[in-house]
């Protein structure tokens, strides 16, 4: 072989070496790549109040996508759509024990983290209660009602609530022993948002009536004699997850 053809020979190796050099493709992360949930509840802690927020990071910057659920909420028990987001608040959760779950992939859209469970248990401690009472205990067939409803909160801190109107209460009364139950709900002037603050051990009392008839389909009718159990509920804008411990009061309606 000439020395020419070793020189040729020699400077094509050379380039093809040369170019395989730039061809080094950039390796994944190595495996197990985890994701550090930075905020939000704490394994197996107790939170007291409804509305937590979770928040994390890849503890790999290649891992730039993230998936969650949580279960067994209805609303968020199915995995999430892959996105960049590092964030997820979960509104109105209820008394329950729950499971965050969270997923991790590479920007090439291959999943390298293993899924990252935190376990969590809501319990909210009545922040209010409320009270209704009557101005006796022995009503006649058709006769009306003086009724006080008192909004008390008991909880160390304000409470803030919304509601549609005021009195921001209906009224429920049921006779335990034939399942009957009616609702009625004071009079109330044109629904607009009403907010208000509750400082600790302040409260709210109401007043109205009610003339022992039906509302809603049956309007007007009756209601029948009996003992009935009169206790109220919050009707709030939907805005605030407000827990109420009830009191009821007894009456009886007899036919006279």
């Amino acid at each position: 072989m000439s020395r020419y053809t070793l020189y040729c020979t020699f400077l094509i190796a050379l380039a093809i070496a040369i170019s395989s050099c730039g061809e080094v493709e950039e390796p994944l992360p190595e495996a197990p790549v985890d994701i550090n949930i930075i905020s939000g509840p704490q394994q197996g802690e107790v939170i007291d109040y409804p509305s937590p927020t979770f928040q994390w990071e890849g503890s790999n910057k290649l891992v730039n996508e993230f998936s969650y659920r949580l279960f067994p909420h209805p609303a968020y028990q199915e995995w999430s759509q892959w996105s960049s987001d590092v964030s997820a608040y979960f509104e109105n959760l209820h008394e329950e024990n729950y499971t965050f779950e969270i997923k991790g992939r590479y920007e090439a859209g291959k999943e390298i983290a293993a899924p990252i469970q935190r376990h969590f248990s809501v319990d909210i401690p009545f922040d209010l209660i409320l009270m209704v009472q009557s101005d006796k205990s022995v009503y006649s067939l058709g006769e009306s009602a003086g009724l006080t409803v008192t909004l008390r909160n008991i909880s160390p801190r304000d409470i803030s609530m919304c509601f549609l109107h005021l009195p921001g209460y209906r009224i429920f009364a049921r006779n335990e022993r034939t399942g009957y139950e009616t609702i009625t709900e004071p009079q109330a002037g044109i629904p607009s948002h009403v907010f208000f603050t509750l400082g600790p051990q302040e409260e709210n009392v109401y007043s109205s009536s009610w003339n022992l008839r039906e509302v809603g389909l049956y309007s007007g009718a009756l209601v029948p004699p009996g003992d009935y159990q009169l206790r109220a509920e919050m009707i709030d804008c939907g805005m605030y997850v407000i827990h109420v411990s009830s009191y009821p009061t007894s009456i009886t309606i007899v036919d006279r």
